[in-house]
């Protein structure tokens, strides 16, 4: 028993270290593209970073489909892997991110490296991790949208023309804020009834600013939105039971594409348009729960390619880095003592970047404030409770 779980507590060490030394030389070689090249074509910056993050979020499909058994089966709209899409998916789990990455990458080059998110403002000081957040132009808010909304407009107006000049867009955005927990399921609940609104019963009620913000501002960058549902058929995954390589859970995607020329521009219809989305996405989660084949058939064409996406872009980040690490060991091999000083960083960073992960990605016990407002002073849109 000791020895199965110290050979478990190594092998998730060793999966940190490379997932942790694949993102330094993908961070490593977007500094030296900010340092050398952007200051002359932004553009040009753009697609090496885009090559870069592309290698370094395969780590997605590589740690839930081969270090983990996670499968994914597909229902709905077939996607193009050429189209520009705002994807509104819902969030139960610690791993959702991770899930967005490893559904799309399926797509192909330049997916996912052409993702885009909107995060929590912590996760830019993560050591590494956060740097190569903030080459992929994810954006980053707080928890108040009062000193957020100026810097999150401007980094919106800073991706337009990105789909014409980089490559397609695809931006994941989450609305309910927060991942699904009973504590503030029950909360989301008392807010939609205080507001006249029908209480949810398998999503948190979305919130509004982030999405209007967006359509308003890179509404032309965009072919569609794909209206993404996430449903779990075995143990809900974590982070931790990821690095272990311990889940097995089948993801269910629902897809439902919508062309822009269906979608609403004024900010009262596309709130409107959004809670009708979320509601729906109630109702088919909870079909799901009773019978799973309420989903229809499983359609292949739903995946450009239905097989697990290559991963040698990541492995060779990895591989890089355990050579340039035999390098440096030989180097300070020569100097006193320098093997010492080499293990004493190496235990640093790790622990360190473990540290600020642990801080970082902890769910948090509240949501956010941002999209919910007093219901006294509430404009939302105007849909009966039980419609």
């Amino acid at each position: 028993m000791k020895l199965r779980v110290f050979r478990s507590v190594l092998s998730t060490v060793f999966i940190f270290v490379s997932v942790l030394g694949a993102a330094s030389v993908a961070c490593v070689c977007e500094a030296l593209s900010f340092l050398l090249v952007r200051p002359f074509s932004l553009t040009r910056h753009r697609r090496i970073c885009l090559h870069f993050t592309h290698a370094f979020f395969l780590v997605a499909p590589f740690l839930l489909e081969k270090w983990s058994s996670i499968t994914f089966r597909s229902y709905g709209h077939a996607i193009s892997p050429k189209g520009s899409y705002l994807a509104v998916v819902n969030h139960h789990s610690d791993v959702d991110w991770l899930l967005g990455l490893a559904f799309v990458s399926h797509f192909r080059y330049p997916y996912p490296g052409n993702a885009k998110s909107v995060v929590k403002a912590s996760l830019a000081k993560v050591p590494i991790f956060g740097h190569i957040l903030q080459n992929a132009e994810f954006l980053f808010i707080t928890r108040s949208w009062a000193n957020d909304r100026d810097l999150f407009i401007r980094s919106l107006k800073s991706l337009r023309g990105y789909s014409k000049t980089v490559s397609p867009l695809w931006f994941v955005l989450y609305p309910e804020g927060t991942r699904l927990t009973p504590e503030k399921l029950l909360h989301s609940q008392e807010y939609a009834e205080s507001c006249g609104l029908k209480a949810p019963e398998n999503v948190l009620f979305p919130r509004f600013k982030a999405f209007v913000s967006i359509m308003s501002n890179l509404r032309d960058e965009f072919d569609g939105i794909l209206d993404a549902t996430f449903m779990f058929e075995g143990n809900l995954p974590s982070m931790k039971s990821t690095l272990a390589g311990s889940d097995s859970t089948i993801i269910h995607t629902h897809q439902h594409f919508y062309p822009m020329s269906e979608i609403p521009e004024g900010k009262a219809e596309l709130e409107a348009w959004l809670l009708k989305r979320w509601y729906e996405k109630d109702t088919r989660l909870a079909e799901f729960k009773r019978d799973p084949t309420t989903l229809g058939p499983q359609h292949d064409s739903c995946f450009p390619a239905g097989e697990t996406p290559s991963l040698i872009p990541f492995y060779s980040l990895v591989a890089v880095f355990f050579l340039s690490s035999a390098i440096t060991t030989y180097i300070f091999s020569r100097i006193p003592n320098g093997l010492s000083l080499l293990a004493i960083a190496a235990v640093l960073t790790v622990g360190l970047a473990a540290l600020f992960m642990l801080l970082n990605i902890k769910p948090s016990r509240k949501g956010s404030s941002h999209g919910h407002k007093d219901p006294s002073q509430s404009r939302l849109p105007q849909m009966k409770a039980g419609s």
